[in-house]
């Protein structure tokens, strides 16, 4: 993501950066169902485990998301993204919600998860104006790699700092725990979430321009 937004005067790499992609997918994907295995045995409850299997390829098109929201970012194109972000967010609250009126239940949060991700795939890829290519080139590919080395420990710790406290709960009590600590979590920080996700898209639209 952050590649290629750095790299603004060589717009091909986006297509290598799409097919790197896929493959991290590839591999989150089967650690996922890996997880959909242990997590049936570990709790006894079978519908944790399908929920777990329908997420985990989720990856393949959030991946396709991630790499049209850079490239969106990288031009300036915030108002794309935005825009975007809007219509996605919006059908998939709508069908959250029409789910959970209709009395499914969890699987609400299953089916708002599903369509947040696949709808935004098309929705991005037409306001967005990009799509991928069979182009890959090993040079980049590499680079890519170096670049993101730096990075890598950062994601880590900002995983464990963002969902730490729901490991912990639902290795040590239930996912049930985990659902009241997000609900809670996520009411205290929602106005800070908004203001700062509009400050992080116009920095780095800044930071690559002054590049």
């Amino acid at each position: 993501y952050e590649f290629l937004i750095r790299e603004r005067d060589t717009p091909e790499v986006s297509y290598t950066g799409f097919w790197v992609t896929m493959l991290v997918a590839l591999l989150t994907t089967a650690f996922g169902f890996v997880a959909a295995l242990i997590a049936s045995r570990f709790y006894g409850d079978p519908r944790l485990a399908f929920m777990i299997a329908v997420l985990a390829p989720l990856a393949f098109p959030a991946g396709w998301r991630a790499m049209i929201e850079a490239v969106m970012i990288r031009d300036g194109r915030v108002g794309a993204f935005a825009t975007s972000n809007l219509v996605v967010e919006t059908v998939a609250f709508a069908c959250g919600i029409t789910a959970l009126m209709m009395g499914v239940g969890v699987y609400a949060l299953l089916i708002h998860r599903v369509a947040q991700i696949l709808g935004a795939v098309p929705v991005y890829t037409v306001l967005g104006r990009w799509l991928p290519r069979f182009e890959f080139r090993q040079g980049v590919a590499s680079r890519m790699a170096k670049f993101g080395g730096g990075l890598f420990g950062d994601r880590i710790l900002g995983y464990l700092q963002n969902y730490g406290v729901d490991l912990i709960l639902g290795v040590l009590l239930n996912p049930a725990a985990v659902a009241f600590y997000r609900m809670g979590a996520r009411m205290t920080a929602a106005i800070s979430t908004v203001v700062a996700e509009q400050v992080r898209l116009v920095a780095w639209t800044r930071l690559t321009r002054a590049r």
